[in-house]
């Protein structure tokens, strides 16, 4: 029962902190801010679309997300990294299952706490590929570094 208790003490302390252990702004990039108590600090905005790129034909074309998700789901997805990798792949799944093998990608934008929106998501990487791990993801652009518009 003592060493739950620790445990239970610990997972609290190192849980809400972990984001100290990523590169890059926490609040733009997301690594490691759920459950974190900086969460209530974030106000983003953000567009997104898709594009995949046939890997048989090379043919490129455009995914408007509205053909998969709801208004207030694209709202979310379009800010969060994890939510445009799920995105991604159930495009790419959605896809195979018509039975294309494509490779997806993301042409999306981020507002910050009243900045300038800036692109988030680094628009050579094929998302279809990447993998949801605790890792900071390599494909989300850094913060710019400029200041915020009142």
């Amino acid at each position: 029962p003592l060493y739950l208790a620790a445990a239970h003490v610990i997972a609290q302390l190192v849980v809400p902190l972990r984001h100290h252990f990523y590169p890059g702004n926490v609040l733009w990039n997301e690594d490691g801010i759920r459950y974190a108590w900086k969460v209530m600090l974030v106000e983003k905005n953000g567009s997104i679309d898709f594009w995949a790129r046939d890997h048989a034909t090379g043919e490129r074309f455009l995914v408007s997300p509205r053909d998969y998700f709801t208004p207030e789901q694209i709202r979310m997805l379009s800010t969060q990294p994890d939510m445009i990798l799920e995105a991604a792949h159930i495009i790419r799944d959605d896809f195979a299952a018509r039975g294309r093998d494509v490779a997806v990608y993301a042409d999306a934008h981020v507002s910050l706490n009243g900045r300038r929106s800036a692109p988030f998501v680094a628009p050579d990487v094929d998302l279809a590929a990447e993998r949801d791990s605790l890792a900071p993801k390599r494909w989300v652009l850094p913060m710019p570094e400029s200041a915020p518009r009142f």
